[in-house]
């Protein structure tokens, strides 16, 4: 069934040759072109089924057009015969040639919108660009002659042949719109473009002939309507037909297609009317020309806006956080300085702002739920602040606001009392319904404080500090802060070196029951060579005064990956559990992690802690 569209285009391609190779007879008309007619219907009908084209009403109305416009062929054949080749006009067959119009388009419009929901101004507008550049064509090529050989009158004939290119203009136009909402890569659309291009060639053809009395059946504008016919059928046989259709990459945007387009509809009324116009034609020529020129420009006044939009957003984008909607770090900073101008001649506050346990949150009730905590801060944080303020999320669970103008200490105080305040209200998640807390730093423009680079890492330092201090709570900077925090930073750098260059190592040591004489516990320690860390960091691992000092070290050594090569592993033939002095650690039965400084508790049992200890020091040997 893949090739079958391959085939029927072999097929109609044959009898297309048959038809105008052989006489002209009643018999050739009925049997090779309605035959073609008949078999397109009839494949249409089989690509739709077979491909499971969706959606289908589109389709559907495509087959309603084709067997209308094939009804009035045979129609047209039947009057053929009973007048002798020249039936009288207008006739019944033209009922069902100007009905294939009506289902074609509202076909067209559905697979448009199907394609393409919503509504784009900027291919109404191409369409009506081509559809007015076929109107002005049209009419010099045939329709002013209705008007000036005519009786002057209204009648049906005049009203039946304007009807046709009324109907031509309305299908190009929406053809139009197909054009410039999709990729005619997508080989069934552009089937059905190129089928409802050769029906206008043919109309127009026909219009001209029938016209100067040149008509008759077996001439060239039959190689476009039976073109009209394979095109639809071949599109619903194609196998690209059971896909989806990609749409032009950005709606409002003019592509090389609509460029052509333009191009060529402005320039064909007056290239037409150069050299088949008459006198008689100016006036709609140049109303034609007019009004094309005006639809360009319109589109370019829409496409300057489009552009203007898509600029716009692009730099909102790029200074806004994406699922908050505030300020990011690059928009904050400009702010922050163009508060502590001096020439603003007032004083500025910066609050660093993390939220406490975000990541337990995020983990326990998904990123979602985390998603959303994130946006209620923000909502609440922008309901703490005045409108001249700003606040700022700078990526995760850290947050920023910049008091732009501030009395005294006193209003930076009360912002961030508000703020933990209005976090400490319930906080409703869908899933679960929470309060949230948050640690803030806080700094203050001052006359040694008058960079943006100084006042946000200040407010920064005093943040980390605050949540070292607990929870819901926040902390000013002050100049020692400073000072702690570079030492924090070459502490973690000298510990990492330290664990890359293999300076840590495990000492062992027993404990013993001084009742019974045994072993009870075995304590594990970890112990740094290098002993220049006690000058730097303090006065030694007991000291516990300095904040970068036994415990701090002890909490990194302790974290996921910090371990890696002091971690050692030791078999048990029982159960236990290692104790170590920062975190509590069950292992598995039967095996123990020694690192850090732990405590192996003994069972109780005399054989089994006798067996354990003797295993534990075979290990140590």
């Amino acid at each position: 069934m893949k090739t079958l569209w391959k085939g029927w285009i072999a097929v109609a391609v044959l009898i297309a040759i048959l038809y105008f190779v052989l006489d002209n007879t009643p018999n050739t008309k009925l049997v090779l072109y309605n035959g073609v007619g008949l078999g397109s219907v009839l494949l249409l009908l089989t690509g739709i089924k077979v491909n499971d084209i969706k959606p289908r009403a589109p389709w559907l109305w495509f087959v309603a057009g084709l067997t209308s416009f094939l009804v009035a062929d045979v129609i047209y054949y039947v009057l053929e015969q009973r007048y002798n080749g020249a039936p009288p006009f207008p006739n019944a067959a033209d009922a069902f040639y100007l009905g294939m119009y009506p289902c074609m388009i509202i076909g067209l419009t559905l697979l448009v919108r199907g394609v393409a929901p919503g509504r784009d101004k900027a291919s109404f507008i191409d369409a009506a660009v081509v559809g007015t550049a076929w109107f002005g064509i049209l009419w010099v090529l045939f329709v002013d002659d209705y008007f000036t050989t005519g009786t002057g009158s209204i009648n049906s004939g005049l009203v039946v042949s304007l009807a046709y290119p009324v109907m031509d203009v309305a299908l190009l136009a929406v053809a139009a719109r197909l054009v410039v909402t999709v990729h005619l890569k997508h080989l069934p659309f552009a089937f059905i473009v190129g089928a409802i291009g050769a029906l206008a060639v043919a109309d127009t053809a026909y219009q001209i002939k029938l016209g100067n009395g040149t008509f008759t059946t077996g001439q060239y504008p039959d190689a476009f309507w039976l073109t009209f016919y394979v095109g639809f059928a071949v599109a619903a046989l194609h196998p690209a037909a059971a896909r989806e259709a990609p749409r032009q990459e950005e709606v409002g945007r003019l592509t090389g297609t609509q460029l052509a387009i333009m191009f060529f509809a402005t320039l064909a009324v007056p290239v037409v009317d150069l050299f088949y116009g008459k006198p008689e034609d100016r006036i709609v020529t140049i109303v034609a020309s007019a009004l094309l020129f005006l639809l360009i420009l319109i589109r370019v006044f829409a496409l300057m806006k489009t552009v203007e939009h898509g600029r716009d957003r692009l730099r909102f984008d790029a200074e806004h956080d994406s699922l908050t909607g505030l300020a990011n770090r690059l928009l904050f900073a400009k702010r922050v300085a163009a508060a502590i101008d001096p020439k603003q001649g007032h004083q500025s506050a910066v609050l660093f702002i993390d939220l406490d346990d975000f990541k337990t949150i995020n983990d326990s009730l998904g990123h979602e739920a985390g998603d959303d905590l994130l946006a209620a801060v923000a909502n609440r944080l922008e309901a703490c602040v005045g409108d001249d303020d700003t606040v700022a999320r700078f990526g995760g669970d850290e947050f920023a606001v910049l008091l732009e103008s501030i009395s005294n200490r006193r209003d930076a105080v009360n912002t961030a009392r508000r703020i933990l305040e209005s976090l400490n209200d319930p906080i409703d998640l869908g899933v679960r319904v929470l309060r949230a807390s948050a640690s803030i730093g806080i700094a203050i423009q001052t006359d040694d404080v008058d960079d943006v680079e100084t006042l946000m890492r200040n407010a920064d330092v005093a943040m980390y500090l605050s949540k070292s201090r607990g929870k819901g709570r926040f902390e000013f900077f002050q100049d020692e802060m400073h000072a702690e925090a570079v030492e924090r930073l070459d502490l973690k750098a000298d510990l990492q070196r330290a664990l890359d260059d293999g300076q840590f190592v495990l000492n062992y040591q027993p404990i013993f029951d001084l009742e019974t004489g045994r072993v009870a516990l075995v304590e594990a320690l970890v112990r740094w060579q290098e002993a220049e860390i006690f000058q730097w960091y303090g006065t030694g691992w007991a000291d516990n005064q300095n904040p970068f000092e036994a415990g701090e070290v002890a909490m990194w050594l302790g974290s996921s990956g910090s371990f890696g090569g002091i971690q050692q592993r030791v078999e048990f033939p029982f159960s236990a559990t290692l104790l170590p002095y920062w975190e509590a650690v069950t292992t598995e039965p039967t095996q123990t992690f020694i690192g850090g400084a732990a405590l192996f508790a003994m069972s109780g049992h005399p054989d089994e802690e006798n067996a354990a200890a003797a295993a534990f020091f075979d290990f140590l040997d």
